[in-house]
C-alpha cells in the first residue's frame, strides 16, 4: 500500500475548434473561405459582408462630414502657426474620417463608405490649406500695393484740378457686393485649395512629399471603412 500512488487523469477535448478565436465547436459551425468557424465568428464575418443601406450611407456621410470639418480646423491651425505638414495629422485625418463614417453606417463597410471616407479626408486635408492661400495672397497684395506706391508721379506739367478748385464732388464708385458674389468667391477659394496638392508638385520634392501625405491619409481612412471578415 505505501507504493500506491494516485493521479489525475487529464483528458484531450476531441471537439473541433473555431479557426478564427479558437473556441470549441458544439453542435453547429460554418464553413468559412474553406475554414471551420462557429457560429459567433460566422454572424460577425456576416455583418461584415453585408452592404449598409442607403440611409446609413447617408448617416455616414453626415457623421464623416462633421468630423472632416473638425479635422480641417485643427489641421489648418497647425499648418497656420508651424507651416508645416506631418503625415502623421495626415493618417490621423484619415483614421477619424473613416471612423465617423464607419460608424454612421453601423460600423458596415464597402466601397460606398470607402469612396465618402476618401473624399471627405481629402476635403479635411486640402481645405485646411485656405489660411495659407489667403495669407499668401494677402502678403502678395500687399507688395504690390507697395510696389505703385513707390512709383513717381507722371512728369507731365499739366495739373488736374482737384474737386476743391473745380466745385464738382468726387463721386466713388462703389461695388455692390452680394450674396451670389460672396459664394463665387468661396467656390473659387474651395476650388484653389483642392487643387492645391497638385499645384505644389510644380515647387519639386516638397509638392511630391505633400502628396504623400495625403495619399497616407486617403489610405487609412480607406482601410478604416473597408469590408471585414
Amino acid at each position: 500500500m505505501d507504493g500506491l500512488q494516485f493521479e489525475k487523469a487529464e483528458f484531450a477535448d476531441a471537439r473541433p475548434k473555431c479557426t478564427r478565436c479558437q473556441s470549441p465547436i458544439e453542435h453547429t459551425y460554418f464553413h468559412l473561405a474553406g475554414q471551420m468557424i462557429c457560429s459567433g465568428c460566422a454572424e460577425i464575418a456576416r455583418a461584415g459582408q453585408q452592404s449598409p443601406e442607403n440611409k446609413w450611407v447617408l448617416r455616414g456621410f453626415f457623421r464623416g462630414l462633421g468630423m472632416a470639418i473638425l479635422c480641417a480646423v485643427g489641421y489648418a491651425i497647425f499648418t497656420y502657426v508651424t507651416n508645416i505638414q506631418l503625415a502623421l495629422l495626415a493618417i490621423g485625418v484619415g483614421w477619424a474620417v473613416g471612423t465617423a463614417v464607419r460608424k454612421g453606417s453601423r460600423g458596415l463597410g464597402g466601397r460606398r463608405c470607402q469612396i465618402l471616407a476618401v473624399g471627405l479626408t481629402y476635403f479635411a486635408i486640402t481645405i485646411s490649406y485656405l489660411p495659407l492661400i489667403l495669407r499668401g495672397a494677402a502678403e502678395g497684395a500687399k507688395k504690390s500695393a507697395a510696389a505703385k506706391s513707390g512709383k513717381p508721379e507722371s512728369a507731365g506739367g499739366d495739373v488736374q484740378p482737384s474737386a476743391k478748385t473745380s466745385g464738382i464732388a468726387p463721386v466713388a464708385k462703389v461695388r455692390a457686393f452680394s450674396f451670389g458674389s460672396f459664394l463665387i468667391a468661396l467656390a473659387i477659394l474651395v476650388g484653389v485649395s483642392l487643387a492645391a496638392p497638385f499645384f505644389g508638385v510644380a515647387s519639386g520634392f516638397s509638392g511630391i512629399i505633400g502628396l504623400l501625405i495625403i495619399f497616407w491619409g486617403l489610405q487609412q481612412a480607406w482601410k478604416q471603412t473597408g469590408m471585414s471578415g
